[in-house]
């Protein structure tokens, strides 16, 4: 049994659903059609024990179609039920249809004294769930349980206000629609950022806890402003505790005047950020399909830029700041451009990048496929640069600004105009402009660069980018390729006349240092440099690629290939010449080699040492000229020697012209067969001692293949010298 109560002037009773007219009342009518009307009314709808709605209004006018219109200020109460929330419309007047489920409420342009409320004050909606709504008017349904407000309506519930166009409440699913033109604004206060949402349609859900956006969304909060073209907002328990946003279509957050270095934009095709709920400050932001991370540069300029397919970012506590960030497959880190005019790029399968809040991004790595690269404008003198590498690490200046020490490892190959490298392992020092390749384990691979015509080895190799300085420290190993000559018929350097220019050239030692400006390479610690036969080592040995020059120091060997005269056939040959001393110089331009302190020349046409010993070249650098010793000279030839102080030999003559306090020759000479024959020696008796003939004199000339000897400027023959015993030649 379903009954109609009303109270007032007149008390209307009905059964069903239908709402029967009541008996009319003899008096002036503000409306004619009306059967009847009744002032104060008060209707209750119940069925059964449960109460269905209760209405009060100023002035009750039922019709013969069986509808009703309620004026003077009207009231719907409906109580909530297991199914639906209840809820509270007033409004100035309504009209309710024939089958009582549509309810009409709008304001009312005029009222009586009677009336309830302000009949003239906008329509209100007041939900057990806490929402409130005021719009121009508003349609209930009993039988969808539905409120529509299709103009221009206010919702409010504690901590939040939104406004929209055809708004619908669920009162069964505690769901509101803003159909249109949708803002929602969650208020802030000292502890909490407001935030504010555009969209063209919304849904808040309150017992699910969510609310969604669709139709192109703009959301501000703080100093941040997000895009998308769909956004869900995510409270939990707590409606105005945000907890997550989910952005879904060209998804964009950014800040309009950040700090230099701090976050200032992200793109993505989805986002999902997560709040701290009760700030609302974003904490952490999920980044998925051609993501962008951007920071702000200095005075206004381009700050560093990261791309990727995914990344998740990590906040600073207040928000405003990237603190972590880690980029998955594709990832690209453009940095800012330096004062001098640099720009670095790298790429790499994933990248990470960690801080601290006082500081901010302090650390990246990269894994995978990195590749680093460098570019430099005209302006600052055009030059490229690329190292790849299975993995970088690196610190970086504030913001990401741009890198302070760069360690790459596993695979290393560098690449700029002139050189190539490898190496397990790099060490790239960008204040200093440094590169260091290093060899990584016992069984890792030494560091290698080729440089121009060079090839070195090394267990570490260090490069200088401006190209003055390489240094190379533990088993270096050197190759230099046979020189080619350019266009123009120059070349980029220049080797020793003593060294073949079209034959490979090596080098082994414990160290390098090489100057590229100043053309000298220095190999140390048990140098050696060598082109087939040919070789010249020492505690030191120095190339200048310059001017040809070549030195030596400490302990020096050399072996030089002289063509010289073939006493035998009389022509011209290669003669090997092996020459120690403590000191080497050779000087290019005057093809001259010079041996000091404690000197000591052996070769096929004879042997010396001195203090000091010159050897000159003739102008192809290869055909002997002279020979010059200086100090404690010692000279030995086949069956002669000679000491003296100076000591001058002329190959084109065989001369040897000696000076000293005296000069002494001496020759070995054969004895004198005995008149008489004598006896046989006993078995073990020790052979007769050669017998020498000695010469003495200030100054003492002779020739390499002839007897006659010049001493103090008289010619001696070898038998008219003093004969004896030969003395003992310690050499």
């Amino acid at each position: 049994m379903l009954g109609l109560v009303g109270f007032g002037t007149v008390v209307f009773l009905g059964v069903g659903e239908r709402l029967d007219p009541a008996a009319a009342v003899s008096v002036a009518r503000d409306d004619p059609t009306a059967l009847a009307e009744i002032r104060g009314a008060q209707i209750t709808q119940a069925a059964g024990e449960l109460r269905d709605y209760r209405i009060e209004a100023g002035l009750q006018q039922p019709y013969e179609d069986g509808s009703l219109r309620f004026s003077d200020g009207f009231s719907l109460e409906v109580p909530g039920q297991a199914d639906r929330d209840g809820f509270l419309v007033t409004g100035g007047e309504a009209r309710v249809d024939a089958d009582q489920d549509r309810f009409v409420v709008t304001r009312a342009e005029s009222a009586s004294p009677a009336a309830v409320g302000d009949p003239t004050a906008a329509v209100q909606v007041s939900v057990s769930d806490g929402l409130g709504a005021e719009t121009d008017a508003a349609v209930y349904s009993r039988q969808d349980g539905t409120v529509r407000m299709a103009s221009a309506t206010t919702l409010r519930r504690s901590g939040m206000t939104a406004f929209g166009h055809d708004v619908t409440i669920e009162t069964g699913r505690s769901l509101a629609t803003l159909g249109e033109q949708a803002h929602v604004l969650l208020a802030g206060d000292d502890g909490r950022a407001a935030v504010d949402i555009w969209s063209g349609r919304a849904v808040l859900a309150h017992d699910d806890g969510y609310m969604s956006f669709d139709g192109g969304t703009e959301v501000t909060t703080g100093s941040q402003r997000l895009e998308a073209k769909t956004t869900t907002a995510h409270f939990g328990e707590n409606e105005t505790a945000l907890e997550r946003l989910d952005l879904r279509g060209d998804a964009r957050i950014h800040t309009p005047a950040p700090q230099p270095g701090a976050f200032r934009e992200m793109l993505a095709e989805e986002m999902t950020l997560a709040f701290e709920d009760t700030a609302r400050v974003l904490e952490r932001a999920t980044l998925s399909g051609g993501t962008v991370v951007k920071l702000a540069g200095v005075d206004g300029k381009t700050g560093a830029q990261i791309t990727a397919a995914s990344m998740d970012v990590t906040m600073s506590p207040d928000g405003g700041d990237v603190s972590a960030i880690t980029a998955r497959d594709g990832v690209t880190l453009a940095l800012p451009s330096t004062t001098a005019g640099a720009s670095e790029q790298i790429s790499a399968d994933t990248f990470a990048a960690r801080g601290t809040p006082e500081t901010g991004l302090n650390t990246v790595e990269f894994t995978g496929d990195v590749e680093y690269r460098e570019e430099q404008t005209a302006a600052a003198g055009s030059a490229s640069r690329l190292i790849r590498a299975e993995r970088l690490e690196a610190g970086v200046q504030p913001g990401l600004s741009g890198l302070l020490a760069a360690q790459f490892l596993g695979n290393v190959s560098f690449e700029d105009a002139d050189r190539m490298a490898t190496a397990d392992d790099v060490l790239y020092d960008v204040a200093a402009g440094l590169i260091a390749l290093n060899t990584v384990g016992p069984d890792g691979r030494g560091p290698e660069v080729t440089a121009g015509g060079s090839r070195i080895e090394a267990t570490t190799l260090t490069l200088s980018l401006d190209g003055s300085v390489i240094e190379a420290t533990g088993d270096v190993r050197s190759e230099l390729t046979p020189v080619t000559e350019q266009a123009d018929g120059g070349n980029d350097s220049t080797l020793p006349a003593l060294l073949d220019p079209g034959q490979q050239t090596f080098a082994t030692a414990g160290g390098l240092h090489y100057d590229p400006e100043a053309g000298t390479a220095a190999y140390t610690g048990g140098a050696r440099l060598w082109q087939g036969q040919t070789s010249f080592a020492g505690d030191t040995v120095s190339l200048d690629d310059a001017t040809g020059g070549l030195s030596a120091d400490g302990k020096v060997t050399t072996t030089i290939q002289l063509v010289r005269m073939d006493e035998t056939t009389g022509e011209s040959a290669v003669s090997l010449t092996r020459v120690s001393a403590e000191t080497f110089l050779y000087d290019d331009a005057l093809r001259q080699a010079t041996y000091d302190d404690k000197a000591k020349l052996l070769s096929e046409a004879g042997d010396m040492k001195a203090d000091r010993i010159d050897v000159f070249l003739e102008s192809d650098g290869r055909t002997l000229d002279r020979f010059e010793a200086t100090g404690n000279v010692t000279l030995r030839l086949d069956g002669r020697w000679a000491t003296g102080d100076l000591l001058v030999y002329d190959e084109a003559t065989g001369r040897y012209d000696m000076e000293g306090g005296p000069v002494r020759i001496v020759e070995s000479v054969e004895l004198d067969a005995p008149a008489v024959v004598g006896p046989p020696p006993r078995p073990g008796t020790p052979p007769p001692a050669p017998s020498c003939s000695t010469m003495e004199g200030r100054r003492l000339t002779f020739y390499r293949s002839n007897d006659a000897i010049t001493v103090d400027g008289r010619q001696v023959l070898r038998t008219a010298s003093k004969s004896g015993a030969c003395p003992t030649l310690a050499f």
